[in-house]
Protein backbone atom coordinates (compact mmCIF):
# COMPACT_ATOMS: atom_id res chain seq x y z
CA UNK A 1 0.00 0.00 0.00
CA UNK A 2 1.41 3.38 -0.97
CA UNK A 3 1.61 6.36 1.35
CA UNK A 4 -1.06 9.05 1.21
CA UNK A 5 1.36 11.67 -0.05
CA UNK A 6 2.44 9.35 -2.86
CA UNK A 7 -1.24 8.84 -3.76
CA UNK A 8 -1.46 12.59 -4.31
CA UNK A 9 1.70 12.57 -6.45
CA UNK A 10 0.29 9.71 -8.52
CA UNK A 11 -3.04 11.56 -8.87
CA UNK A 12 -1.37 14.53 -10.57
CA UNK A 13 0.76 12.24 -12.72
CA UNK A 14 -2.40 10.48 -13.92
CA UNK A 15 -4.15 13.79 -14.62
CA UNK A 16 -1.27 14.72 -16.89
CA UNK A 17 -1.33 11.34 -18.64
CA UNK A 18 -5.06 11.85 -19.31
CA UNK A 19 -4.40 15.30 -20.78
CA UNK A 20 -6.31 16.99 -17.96
CA UNK A 21 -3.20 18.74 -16.59
CA UNK A 22 -0.78 20.68 -18.76
CA UNK A 23 2.29 22.82 -18.25
CA UNK A 24 1.37 26.14 -16.68
CA UNK A 25 -1.84 24.87 -15.08
CA UNK A 26 -2.33 26.08 -11.52
CA UNK A 27 -2.69 23.29 -8.95
CA UNK A 28 -5.35 23.45 -6.24
CA UNK A 29 -4.27 24.82 -2.87
CA UNK A 30 -3.00 22.55 -0.12
CA UNK A 31 -6.18 22.81 1.93
CA UNK A 32 -8.40 21.87 -1.01
CA UNK A 33 -6.28 18.82 -1.86
CA UNK A 34 -6.22 17.91 1.84
CA UNK A 35 -10.03 17.90 1.92
CA UNK A 36 -10.22 15.94 -1.34
CA UNK A 37 -7.90 13.20 -0.06
CA UNK A 38 -9.00 13.52 3.57
CA UNK A 39 -5.45 14.11 4.80
CA UNK A 40 -3.67 16.73 6.89
CA UNK A 41 -2.14 19.73 5.17
CA UNK A 42 1.33 18.40 6.08
CA UNK A 43 0.67 15.33 3.93
CA UNK A 44 -0.20 17.56 0.97
CA UNK A 45 2.93 19.61 1.64
CA UNK A 46 4.97 16.39 1.53
CA UNK A 47 3.39 15.50 -1.83
CA UNK A 48 4.12 18.96 -3.23
CA UNK A 49 7.69 18.74 -1.88
CA UNK A 50 8.13 15.42 -3.69
CA UNK A 51 6.82 16.87 -6.95
CA UNK A 52 9.11 19.87 -6.48
CA UNK A 53 12.05 17.50 -5.92
CA UNK A 54 11.13 15.70 -9.16
CA UNK A 55 10.98 19.10 -10.91
CA UNK A 56 7.32 18.58 -11.85
CA UNK A 57 6.01 21.80 -10.32
CA UNK A 58 7.04 25.39 -9.72
CA UNK A 59 5.89 27.36 -6.69
CA UNK A 60 5.42 31.10 -7.12
CA UNK A 61 5.27 32.97 -3.81
CA UNK A 62 1.95 34.77 -3.48
CA UNK A 63 0.58 33.19 -6.66
CA UNK A 64 0.40 29.44 -6.21
CA UNK A 65 1.80 26.16 -7.47
CA UNK A 66 1.99 25.39 -11.18
CA UNK A 67 2.48 22.17 -13.11
CA UNK A 68 5.51 21.98 -15.37
CA UNK A 69 6.15 18.26 -15.92
CA UNK A 70 5.74 17.48 -19.60
CA UNK A 71 5.32 14.17 -21.41
CA UNK A 72 7.97 13.13 -23.90
CA UNK A 73 7.59 15.35 -27.01
CA UNK A 74 8.33 12.37 -29.28
CA UNK A 75 5.06 10.81 -28.12
CA UNK A 76 3.04 13.92 -28.90
CA UNK A 77 2.54 16.36 -31.73
CA UNK A 78 5.89 18.18 -31.64
CA UNK A 79 4.50 21.56 -32.70
CA UNK A 80 1.96 21.54 -29.88
CA UNK A 81 4.66 20.50 -27.39
CA UNK A 82 7.07 23.17 -28.64
CA UNK A 83 4.37 25.82 -28.17
CA UNK A 84 3.64 24.60 -24.63
CA UNK A 85 7.34 24.66 -23.76
CA UNK A 86 7.64 28.17 -25.16
CA UNK A 87 4.57 29.41 -23.28
CA UNK A 88 5.84 27.89 -20.05
CA UNK A 89 9.26 29.52 -20.41
CA UNK A 90 7.56 32.85 -21.12
CA UNK A 91 5.44 32.26 -18.00
CA UNK A 92 8.70 31.89 -16.08
CA UNK A 93 9.76 35.28 -17.49
CA UNK A 94 12.37 34.01 -19.98
CA UNK A 95 12.89 36.41 -22.88
CA UNK A 96 12.65 35.21 -26.49
CA UNK A 97 16.44 35.59 -26.73
CA UNK A 98 16.99 33.41 -23.65
CA UNK A 99 14.61 30.78 -25.01
CA UNK A 100 16.49 30.71 -28.33
CA UNK A 101 19.82 30.40 -26.50
CA UNK A 102 18.47 27.45 -24.50
CA UNK A 103 17.14 25.78 -27.64
CA UNK A 104 20.46 26.21 -29.44
CA UNK A 105 22.41 24.80 -26.50
CA UNK A 106 20.09 21.78 -26.34
CA UNK A 107 20.40 21.23 -30.09
CA UNK A 108 24.19 20.99 -29.74
CA UNK A 109 23.98 18.26 -27.08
Amino acid sequence: METKYFEIVRYFEELEAQGKLQAGDKLPGERKIGRQFQVARGTVQAAYAEMLRRNWIVQVHGSGTYWKHLPCPAAQNWEKEAKRHYQFLRFLCFSDEEIMDLAQKEAKR
